[in-house]
């Protein structure tokens, strides 16, 4: 999947990277844009689930609390700095996650 798509949407466990359905026809996980993989999982489409990130966005849910090392992961696969900012403000008392962030802020601004 496309980062962003895959941000929000995962295959199911168990499913291969291309299903071929009926309904939506060939799907290639490894190829589906964000916008494909919304109007799937909209659809009902039985091979896709959303991520805790995506449970969040579109379901509402509050999020999941994360560990200092799974935020300064996340931290370090931004592609923007909004992201990462947001990130830090998941764990802003953790001073590796501060480390983190300002070391992706550099990376952005150089």
């Amino acid at each position: 999947m496309l980062s962003e798509t895959a941000k929000y949407f995962r295959p199911k466990p168990g499913n291969l990277v291309r299903v071929q359905s009926t309904r939506f026809g060939r799907v290639d996980f490894r190829t589906l844009t964000f916008s494909q993989a919304e109007k799937l999982y909209k659809s009902g489409f039985d091979h896709i689930e959303l991520t805790d990130e995506g449970r969040v966005k579109y379901l509402g849910e509050p999020a999941k609390e994360i560990t200092a090392r799974e935020a300064c992961e996340k931290i370090n696969k931004a592609e923007t700095l909004e992201e990462a900012e947001a990130i830090l403000n998941l764990k802003p008392e953790s001073k590796s996650v501060q480390a983190a962030f300002e070391r992706r802020k550099q990376f952005f601004h150089d």
